[in-house]
């Protein structure tokens, strides 16, 4: 489910043309309910960018449009 298989952390999205068209997150928590990246890019709220399980691997990741390069995030 994320465009980076394998791979975990904060990477860039690019269109073919190379402009940066968002992030992908991608972590593992195994024990998690449920996880979610907040950041300068969305006020900090916590309940708007949730990333989505990868089947029962404990890892989650999700696309979050608005988070570009120098934003903070956690």
């Amino acid at each position: 489910s994320t465009h980076f298989p394998g791979e975990f952390g904060a990477m860039l999205q690019k269109s073919d043309g190379g402009r940066i068209t968002g992030t992908t997150f991608r972590v593992w928590a195994p024990n998690a309910q449920s996880v979610a990246v907040t950041g300068s890019f969305n006020g900090w709220n916590k309940s708007r960018d949730l990333l989505k399980q990868e089947g029962r691997t404990g890892v989650w990741s999700g696309d979050v449009r608005d988070a570009k390069p120098g934003d903070e995030y956690m």
